[in-house]
């Protein structure tokens, strides 16, 4: 039995969704992580995470996937299912984490990110008064949380693009109209 290409776009949308769920319950996460953290603290190891994610991205192997013609090209590498994406990007695997030391202690492109993650880290934990041990594995746990999801959600975004192609441009324009014809407060 095929599906139709009716069944084949309801299919993708299906697999659009479940991603976005996945991603919208990642920051929910965060938040549990954040919870009972010193609030500069919090924000420090925050911050360290998304310099981090940032320093991941920047290492990646082959950046260019994310430049717009990999990304709508018809044979390009986000073209495969929500299954096999999750598997192979979900989590950067050790070869990613030793080209991303690599760059930062060579001078590569993720050395100026991937050091302020370091810098903002050691201010999240050294901060005075010292917190207990506690305190400093979650701001720790919190940094690496904040960089795997922004990396996982950069892939997300990536292969939702991909799958949706032109059509991304349509919601777009929607959601541009919604902004533009949304009732406005008065301001006085």
């Amino acid at each position: 039995m095929e599906l139709t290409d009716l069944g084949l776009a309801a299919w993708g949308l299906l697999q659009v969704v479940v991603a976005w769920l996945l991603a919208a319950g990642l920051p929910r996460l965060l938040a549990l992580l954040h919870g009972g953290l010193p609030p500069r603290s919090g924000l420090l190891a925050l911050a360290a995470g998304m310099a981090g994610g940032l320093a991941l991205l920047l290492a990646l192997p082959q950046p260019e996937s994310f430049l717009p013609d990999a990304l709508f090209a018809a044979e390009g590498p986000w073209r495969q299912p929500l299954p096999l994406l999750l598997r192979d990007h979900a989590l950067p695997d050790g070869a990613l984490l030793h080209r991303a030391w690599g760059d930062l202690t060579g001078g590569g492109a993720a050395a100026l990110p991937g050091g302020l993650a370091l810098v903002l880290l050691a201010l999240a934990l050294l901060r005075p008064p010292l917190p207990p041990l506690r305190v400093m594995a979650r701001l720790l746990l919190l940094t690496i949380a904040t960089a795997l999801v922004l990396h996982l959600l950069a892939h997300l975004l990536a292969w939702a693009l991909a799958l949706l192609n032109f059509w991304i441009f349509a919601l777009l324009l929607l959601a541009f109209q919604r902004w533009r014809y949304a009732p406005r407060r008065a301001r006085y």
